[in-house]
């Protein structure tokens, strides 16, 4: 989602949230990425704003000022022109116990300038969801692990017991079209024969 929002001294900031959902293992963290760029410079800063008990929220850089002088940037396609974004790192780390579920959080950014002049700053929230699931994928892995040395152990298997997976529908179609042919092949024969 691309915002461009206009206002008298926060000209043309422009925002790009990648993603707001992840999925993620206990023990993971996740990171997300927002680009912003503007025209002229603006003061940037990032807050907390709902972050789960005992988690750990690192944004980098917490508080700039965004201006087309800076080092870390990427390139972004708007129309027929690109423009220099530079992009704030979010990274959310889940305690170690934490339970699986659906996680939300919300960073607040407020962008604006001070000077002598009447001020205006502008406010946005970036909501992001962390889906853990760990214990049962964790479970599942520890039971094919098991299967694998009690078959390594008996050494009845030769090779490994492996997943056997679904014919393909092109592989379908193939087959399908293939019997046509054969069976218009035998019926054309058999005419010939008559």
């Amino acid at each position: 989602m691309i915002l461009i929002l206009f206002m008298p001294n926060v000209k043309g900031l422009g925002i790009l949230q990648k993603s707001n959902y992840q999925e993620i293992k206990p023990g993971q963290i996740a990171t997300f990425s927002i680009l912003l760029w503007n025209q002229e410079p603006i003061e940037i800063e990032f807050k907390e704003k709902l972050i789960p008990e005992e988690w750990l929220v690192i944004v980098e850089p917490k508080k700039f000022i965004l201006d087309n002088n800076n080092k870390s940037s990427e390139l972004i396609r708007l129309q027929d022109s690109y423009v220099k974004a530079l992009p704030v790192k979010i990274l959310t780390i889940p305690p170690e116990d934490v339970k699986p579920g659906i996680y939300d959080i919300t960073i607040n950014m407020v962008a604006g300038k001070n000077n002598r002049e009447i001020n205006f700053f502008q406010e946005k929230n970036f909501d992001f969801k962390i889906n853990i699931s760990g214990t049962i994928i964790n479970q599942k892995e520890n039971v094919n692990e098991s299967i694998i040395k009690d078959v390594n152990k008996t050494g009845n298997f030769i090779n490994p017991v492996q997943e056997i997976g679904k014919v393909s529908s092109d592989s379908t179609k193939i087959i399908f079209w293939l019997i046509i042919i054969v069976i218009t092949i035998l019926a054309c024969w058999f005419l010939y024969k008559l």
